[in-house]
């Protein structure tokens, strides 16, 4: 009975599995047909521009079936366009996974995960792809760079090891698994592979002078000098020599030998002119190791001499030409070569602000107000390039067109709070300078409204207010932002103790103030005449006219501070 029973409990139970597979496959086929002609109308409406309604019958259609290739690929690039990357990740991953042969799908899946940071699920695709075509070698770079995303070093150079079996190329493979070794710090592993690809091309000069270098990167300093011997013997005329032994001599620190090499490198036509500038670099750099002595720069002076001679026309050495000149402070020379670089590039923003700044150094006023004019012909448009040329006028002492041009360049300034409020402060400087109070204030508050942390509007306001007597609580709080701020600024410690000093309060005028004169660095006579008048007004009138004539013997010329010295009694300026 038992046995029976089994017999038709087995039976039964096939029927119904049958049963249920017969009625879940007509589901499919019918479910499938649903989905194939909801992705051809979506088609349709896809070719006509109706995105959206294509968008919509795409997302009904994985509702019904969510594995569907198809859909999942053409949904993930609509989403893709949403800048939806997540979901569009996720739509490429279900096409790719339900079709794994297919590149496209799984190419287009992969880099949508590394596009979100999934690098792992990335590295999956790719290495299902390799299963199916291992000899595909853009696969094995692809696979790389993921690894590398991730940061599994060793893997990605692995990758490269089975790029040159397949192709061979072993300097590619070498120049890549270099540079990540190169990130990791791996010297000696470093030197490894450049032996490697010496040794399997021993006639290539190219590769014995990046192993010449990478005996240098580990201080192997005689192995370097021994591949430099073999170059020399193998072809000495060869441009790449001289770069190894600029090389060597600069590791050695061999200055001499070192300008030597450079002159050869320099006058050789098969080297390109950034390569020559990256090696007179590293020279410049040796010399700013040592005392900046004239001798030391005058071997500068002479390989550039040497470049700008074979490339006359060449803006980038004579660039790099005035910063070495400039970092000599030898200004008419650097000026020279910026006008023959502007004669060049005369729409270079940065060389016009050089130019300008040489001739502020050399005194030269006229000269940086027809520069600054000249140079607004390029630039007249450029709202930060109109804020400097507005403060460039001020410094030449043209305040009308540092007015006009700040103004302009206020019209201009959009977005750039920061700089549009120092563009008001300035305003409100030369106003104060033309004895406009009214119109500087205002413009001081513009500028505090835009940056309520404008340190120099903060204290250039609260400090005028001070002088004129205006509203002396309202000049404390702005000048205690700036305190705040910077507490050992001795121009702001200065204002405070002014404040102070205007109220009343000549204690905490006489502390702030000494602090003034303690973090000033320099001698500075107007805080030396402030802390003289500090004195007088607490009955220290000995003390008083030594620090005011501290201030005269420092360099404040001013008929009240002679007359405050002459009778030993504080005058209060007008």
């Amino acid at each position: 009975m038992s046995r029976v029973t089994s017999i038709a409990v087995v039976v039964l139970s096939i029927i119904f599995t049958s049963a249920v597979s017969a009625k879940q496959k007509k589901t499919d086929t019918a479910g499938s047909e649903k989905v194939e002609y909801l992705y051809m109308e979506a088609l349709k409406l896809d070719n006509k521009g109706e995105l959206d309604a294509a968008f919509d019958l795409l997302r009904r259609a994985t509702a019904i079936d969510s594995t569907n290739a198809e859909v999942n690929y053409w949904l993930s690039m609509y989403y893709y366009h949403l800048g939806e990357e997540k979901e569009a990740a996720r739509c490429a991953v279900a096409a790719a996974d339900a079709n794994s042969d297919n590149y496209w799908y799984n190419i287009g899946a992969a880099n949508m995960l590394l596009n979100i940071g999934d690098n792992k699920n990335a590295i999956r695709i790719y290495n299902r792809m390799l299963y199916n075509d291992p000899y595909d070698e853009s696969l094995h770079q692809y696979l790389a760079e993921a690894y590398l995303a991730d940061e599994d070093y060793d893997s990605a150079l692995a990758c490269y090891d089975n790029i040159e079996r397949l192709t061979g190329d072993m300097y590619y493979a070498t120049m890549m698994k270099i540079n990540i070794l190169d990130r990791l710090e791996r010297k000696d592993d470093i030197l490894k592979e450049l032996k490697r690809l010496s040794e399997a091309n021993p006639d290539n000069i190219e590769y014995k002078t990046m192993l010449s270098s990478g005996y240098l990167e580990v201080d192997s300093i005689e192995q370097s000098r021994a591949v430099i011997r073999e170059i020399e013997a193998m072809n000495p005329e060869n441009c790449l020599l001289p770069m190894a032994k600029a090389e060597y001599y600069r590791v050695t620190k061999d200055e001499d030998s070192l300008q030597v090499a450079l002159f050869d490198a320099f006058s050789c036509p098969d080297l390109e002119l950034n390569t020559k500038l990256v090696m007179l670099k590293n020279f410049i750099y040796i010399l700013l190791q040592k005392d900046k002595d004239v001798s030391s720069f005058q071997k500068a002076d002479q390989l550039f001499s040497s470049l700008i001679e074979a490339y006359p026309r060449s803006s980038d050495i004579r660039d790099f030409y005035t910063e070495v000149l400039l970092m000599q402070e030898k200004y008419p020379e650097a000026e020279e070569q910026i006008r023959i670089s502007l004669d060049l590039q005369p729409d270079n923003q940065e060389m016009w602000k050089k130019l300008i700044g040489v001739l502020f150094n050399q005194n030269k006023s006229d000269a940086m107000n027809n520069a600054i004019d000249e140079s607004l012909e390029y630039f007249g448009e450029d709202s930060l390039y109109l804020s400097l040329a507005g403060s460039y006028y001020f410094y030449a002492e043209q305040d009308g067109k540092a007015l006009t041009t700040l103004h302009k360049a206020a019209s201009k300034m959009q977005q750039n709070t920061e700089v549009l409020s120092g563009i008001y402060a300035q305003i409100g400087d030369i106003y104060y300078k033309q004895n406009n109070v009214d119109s500087a204030f205002c413009y001081y508050e513009k500028a505090i409204e835009y940056n309520p942390k404008n340190l120099g509007a903060l204290n250039n306001y609260s400090y005028y207010i001070a002088i004129s007597g205006g509203d002396l609580k309202k000049a404390e709080k702005m000048s205690a932002i700036t305190i705040a701020e910077e507490p050992a600024n001795a121009t702001y410690l200065d204002t405070y103790g002014w404040i102070f000093f205007k109220q009343g309060n000549y204690t905490l005028a006489e502390l702030y103030t000494k602090m003034a004169l303690d973090n000033s660095g320099d001698v500075v006579p107007e805080i030396l005449d402030h802390y003289g008048d500090i004195l007088y007004k607490q009955g220290k009138t000995v003390e008083a006219v030594r620090y005011w004539k501290q201030a005269e013997e420092a360099g404040l010329d001013s008929e009240i501070l002679k007359k405050k010295i002459e009778t030993q009694q504080y005058i209060e300026e007008q």
